[in-house]
């Protein structure tokens, strides 16, 4: 039985000036505190990221740690690092808008890869506690590799799901030609992944959603990637980079190498996972919203375990906005605790499934 807790909020605040700070830690057994990534309002500096490989582009010659950038054209699948003159930066990445999702929080110079195309938003911090400076520091965008061309094949051979316990590896088939591809399920964004093959010299093209979608990773085998979305993926096996074929049986398994921290800002949904970050609907530094209501349930993806709430920062308007944390998986298990103010609740744990 999975054990689950559900997350309430209830907000009745009146005014755009009250501010909700929450942020939670999910962990299941020894799993380390994800980082809280940085949230700021204040723009500076816009630009184009280059389609050329090896090329930086500078976005702003004068942005001050507790600003963001704006950056167009990123292409889905694509490497970038985005630099600061100030070496001991640290860069928060969002996509889709200033507050989106978190695609990196890293020191400056960190290479990450874009999960969606379109725009990103690059916040400075002088550190990774989010601090802010006033002094000028040069922000700039190196692409660092294009998207990868891949192989793509037509005829399947195998199919899986993809383990849900780090570590784990599911074997898919034991006899895949070189020509082929596997098909895997079950596989969630932001997990590490391998995809490995009994013939050590052999390339994986990883795609994802149809058999001929958008490339994650071309490689050789054995080489970790980051799923951009949860759902089906499609390996394609070739003998070589130029996408040789044999006939001849090789085994294909996919490992998980890693759960993702991920950041759950503050809307409606079930969601299973073993760590992450949990933030009003303003992310981690922005005001959360009026009048809402959001119920939110965690399940651990680890059967019989428990979810544990750790709580870094809490600010709710005082008797009027209120965090309610239920034993369950409704508003109809016990209630552990109602809490309001700016005093920390206690780290919960659930015990019933």
């Amino acid at each position: 039985m999975t054990n689950n807790t559900l997350i309430k909020i209830t907000g009745k605040a009146q005014s755009l000036a009250k501010i909700f700070s929450l942020a939670l830690v999910l962990l299941i057994s020894v799993t380390n505190t994800a980082q809280s990534q940085c949230t700021f309002f204040s723009a500076w500096g816009s630009g184009t990221a280059s389609t050329v490989a090896g090329t930086t582009v500078t976005i702003t010659t004068c942005a001050f740690a507790g600003e963001y950038s704006t950056v167009s054209g990123i292409v889905a699948g694509t490497t970038y690092r985005f630099n600061s003159s100030v070496t001991t930066d640290w860069i928060t990445v969002r996509s889709g808008s200033v507050s989106g999702p978190v695609v990196s929080f890293a020191v400056q110079g960190t290479n990450w890869t874009a999960t969606v195309s379109g725009t990103y938003y690059f916040h400075y911090s002088s550190n990774s506690s989010c601090g802010t400076q006033s002094a000028c520091r040069t922000g700039s965008i190196t692409t660092i590799g294009v998207t990868p061309s891949g192989c793509s094949y037509t005829s399947a051979w195998g199919s899986g799901t993809a383990p849900t316990v780090v570590n784990t590896t599911n074997t898919i088939t034991t006899c895949a030609f070189a020509g082929e591809y596997s098909t895997v399920s079950g596989v969630v964004a932001g997990n590490t992944y391998r995809f490995n093959s009994s013939v050590a010299t052999d390339w994986i093209t990883v795609r994802h959603t149809t058999v001929s979608g958008t490339v994650v990773s071309f490689a050789v085998q054995g080489t970790n990637w980051v799923a951009p979305v949860s759902g089906t993926y499609y390996f394609h096996y070739s003998t070589n980079s130029s996408c040789g074929t044999s006939s001849s049986c090789r085994t294909g398994s996919i490992t998980l190498v890693g759960i993702a921290s991920l950041v759950y800002n503050n809307t409606n949904g079930t969601f299973t996972t073993c760590s992450g970050s949990f933030f009003d609907q303003g992310g981690s530094g922005g005001n959360y919203f009026n009048s809402q209501t959001i119920v939110q349930t965690f399940t651990s993806n680890t059967p019989g375990q428990c979810i544990r709430v750790t709580f870094s920062s809490f600010n709710l308007e005082n008797g009027w906005d209120f965090l309610q944390v239920y034993n369950g998986t409704s508003v109809a298990a016990p209630l552990l605790g109602t809490y309001t103010g700016s005093t920390l609740p206690p780290t919960l744990t659930s015990t019933t499934g």
